[in-house]
């Protein structure tokens, strides 16, 4: 194992450039994590050492990038198959790569699956999330929601209570957003479609979810998902360099690197949560923002490869409560009738890229993106940028294994 804590070999060890503070990343948006988030503190508080970019890697990254304070706490030591150590050192590992600081990473020790196995009690659990978030004092929290994984049961129902002891004594910040999310059907286990020809949006396993139920957790509605864009490194389509598998590839012991590519989407999903003592505050400080949808995918540059259709332009916003018509479109800064848009995007479509347009009237909010119609060209490109991603995932994935193989010699 090397003295950084890596046990991949220098030739293949994956560099991720460090996040330079106040950067602008979502550069056609006027969305902010900042904004979003309400403040500069974020608090992400999941089960094991490896949830945190299921959950929330690129949302954690952008705030990074636009240089707010990120917290990320982890419930349990992970230690039921590894020590808590190693778990811990990849924990480490992630961080470097993303560029958390270290000591923003939160351990409240608890046994993996200690619960279960009644080494401890939820009211222990409990206490420890609220020493927590009294601590910390966060502007938002993103906390794993419950499926069928004991430790993210437990995990999820001790903090939702330990968020409605303080609410209802008032020792919260009053402005505090509180966000859900999933670790398995929306990121561990989801679909893996990062090789499409234009980067997909975040979809959930259906296979993993409870009869007659939307999400993981009968109480979510998939429908009521809030969907946020991610930071153009989260993007990119150079898998290895990608964050969010380097942060997810860091937890050598859990062979995450083979899960990377499921997390790579155009966008990530949460669910917001009102604090009860807070509720009418909650309402009033909703954030505003819009994306460009096509076929109901996060649009940002988006390429019409030979053989496709046009696809369905249609417009996000976060609020649903805002009305068609105070949507004003624009196509290389002309405004077009919301009901024209589709058939003026076909009838410019060229391969000079367009700029589509969207503003919310009388704000500041807008989303911009382009689309280009292209060329047999630009498909043999993205087939060869395909193969360098199998060529490259083959040499790092070498080296992973080996690390995996590595750690076993520390498997209980």
């Amino acid at each position: 194992m090397r003295e950084d804590g890596s046990i991949m070999s220098k030739r293949y060890r994956v560099l991720i450039r460090q996040p330079v503070v106040g950067e602008c990343i979502v550069y056609q948006s006027s969305f902010t994590y900042h904004d979003f988030f309400g403040g500069n503190t974020l608090l992400v508080i999941v089960p094991h050492q490896d949830d945190e970019m299921n959950m929330a890697g690129a949302a954690i990254y952008g705030a990074l990038h636009e240089g707010m304070t990120v917290y990320c706490a982890y419930f349990t030591d992970g230690d039921y198959e590894y020590p808590a150590w190693l778990r811990r050192r990849e924990a480490e590992r992630m961080a470097v790569r993303i560029g958390l600081p270290k000591e923003n990473l939160c351990y409240l020790g608890f046994p993996d699956r200690g619960h279960e196995l009644g080494i401890y009690k939820i009211t222990e659990a409990i206490e420890a999330m609220e020493t927590l978030l009294l601590k910390i004092q966060p502007d938002a929290v993103i906390a794993t929601d419950c499926d069928t994984h004991p430790d993210h049961k437990i995990c999820s129902e001790a903090f939702d209570q330990a968020i409605q002891n303080l609410s209802s004594r008032g020792a919260l910040l009053p402005t505090m957003r509180v966000f859900k999310g999933f670790a398995y059907a929306t990121g561990y286990e989801t679909v893996d479609d990062f090789n499409a020809l234009n980067l997909r949006s975040t979809k959930i396993n259906r296979q993993l979810l409870p009869e007659g139920c939307t999400t993981e957790n009968p109480d979510l509605a998939w429908v009521d998902r809030i969907r946020i864009p991610v930071p153009e490194d989260c993007r990119s389509l150079d898998l290895i360099h990608n964050p969010v598998f380097s942060g997810m590839a860091a937890h050598e012991s859990q062979r995450a690197y083979k899960r990377g590519r499921r997390l790579i989407n155009g966008d990530n999903v949460l669910w917001q949560v009102p604090l009860r003592q807070y509720k009418e505050t909650y309402e009033s400080n909703t954030y505003k923002y819009c994306h460009i949808l096509a076929g109901n995918e996060f649009m940002y540059d988006w390429i019409l490869y030979p053989g496709e259709t046009v696809p369905v332009i249609s417009a996000y916003v976060s609020d649903a409560g805002i009305d068609a018509k105070a949507l004003r479109w624009k196509i290389n800064d002309r405004v077009i009738a919301s009901e024209k848009i589709q058939s003026e995007i076909t009838g410019q479509l060229t391969k000079e890229a367009i700029r589509i347009r969207l503003e919310i009237v009388g704000t500041d909010v807008f989303c911009e993106v382009t689309l280009r119609k292209g060329t047999y060209k630009d498909l043999f490109y993205r087939w060869y940028v395909r193969l360098r991603n199998w060529w490259n995932y083959q040499r790092v994935r070498q080296d992973y294994k080996r690390a995996w193989r590595t750690v076993q010699a520390y498997r209980k």
